[in-house]
């Protein structure tokens, strides 16, 4: 237990190191956050609901969707783990009681850390600054419930790091996958705009998927859109994915790694 606390302090210690990228962080969670507030708050000029979503509950499901996005956003953990496959790094890892696996799990972690006391500052100046249009009605119930979901949430973004990290097995560069991946996980988790906009087989697609319980389901869970009892149930589907996603990985590393032994890696 000893070891796997070192890597958490090492890895939150390092994150300070750079205040710079976590300023560059802070800035572009807000802008992009700031569009959002902006895009619905002139989508609601000229009407008071659109889709059964008062502006009210539009402004919840945006803040409420950006602390989930915030606190479960990899980083570009994808890349560090691209390069440790191309640069040799791994196999460092491959004769230690350790195995990679379960470090990059825990260096994750101290990383959400340093990013839960940034949202926190942040959080609490967005309240403050869009509390009027918000709706607060968080019991302690819904608070243990979208606590658990925070954490499935979590570890479901950063097993698609790792799938994505060791694409790197046979490739040179992620970049793109990554960048393309990003893209498919917002918009199926509901990050860009509620996932109730569109029709309902689309919704229903959505929901066959791991995203729409890290984003979608959570804010709607908090404005009163869905119930404890359906919000458990998505809990559910969280841990089904996680262990598919887990078994996965572990096919991908099973192949992966005997093609990075055999080019003597």
């Amino acid at each position: 237990m000893k070891k796997y606390w070192t890597i958490i302090k090492t890895e939150f210690q390092r994150q300070f190191t750079y205040r710079v990228n976590i300023l560059a962080y802070v800035v572009g969670n807000f802008i992009g956050l700031f569009s959002q507030v902006i895009v619905w708050y002139i989508a609601y000029q000229y009407v008071d609901n659109i889709r059964g979503y008062s502006y009210q509950e539009m402004m919840s499901y945006v803040i409420i969707g950006w602390f989930f996005l915030f606190l479960t956003t990899n980083y570009g953990f994808e890349t560090i783990i691209a390069r440790d496959v191309h640069t040799g790094a791994m196999s460092n890892f491959l004769t230690k009681p350790m195995s990679y696996l379960r470090y990059v799990i825990t260096k994750s972690i101290g990383r959400v850390i340093v990013a839960f006391m940034v949202v926190i500052l942040q959080g609490m100046a967005y309240i403050v600054l869009f509390k009027q249009f918000l709706v607060f009605s968080l019991s302690m119930e819904q608070a243990i419930v979208l606590g658990l979901m925070l954490i499935g949430s979590f570890f479901i973004k950063v097993f698609f790091a790792i799938i994505i990290g060791l694409i790197a097995f046979w490739s040179i560069d992620v970049k793109g996958v990554f960048a393309l991946a990003n893209v498919v996980i917002r918009f199926f988790s509901g990050a860009y705009f509620p996932l109730s906009i569109f029709s309902g087989m689309f919704v229903n697609i959505s929901l066959l998927l791991p995203f729409a319980y890290t984003h979608f389901i959570p804010a709607q869970f908090y404005i009163g859109k869905v119930s404890t009892l359906s919000a458990l149930g998505g809990i559910g589907i969280q841990i089904l994915w996680l262990g598919i996603l887990y078994i996965i990985i572990k096919l991908i590393w099973k192949v992966g790694i005997k093609q990075y032994e055999s080019v003597g890696a």
